[in-house]
């Protein structure tokens, strides 16, 4: 349940300003179950069982997934190609 909080609050912060658009909302709620969930498993089956759980779901819901994968909330350029995402 604190998980589910966390994802619901951290969408809750998001200005219209921003996300403008359906796929930018998608964006940050794929990166809010990331964050919240995914990084903190441990076992390597549980994060290709959360891989492919999210992939599917969001097969289920939009036409293209690679725009809404693999993009950064940010700026919607390739994770780790953009400098927000390089640490």
């Amino acid at each position: 349940m604190r998980e589910l909080a966390a994802v619901t609050q951290g969408m809750c912060r998001m200005t219209p300003t921003l996300f403008t658009s359906p796929l930018k909302v998608a964006r940050l709620w794929v990166h809010e179950c990331e964050r919240v969930l995914s990084d903190r498993m441990v076992s390597e089956g549980d994060i290709v069982r959360f891989q492919d759980l999210k992939m599917s779901t969001i097969k289920r819901h939009f036409d293209d997934v690679g725009q809404v994968c693999g993009v950064c909330v940010l700026c919607g350029i390739g994770v780790g190609v953009c400098m927000c995402c390089v640490e």
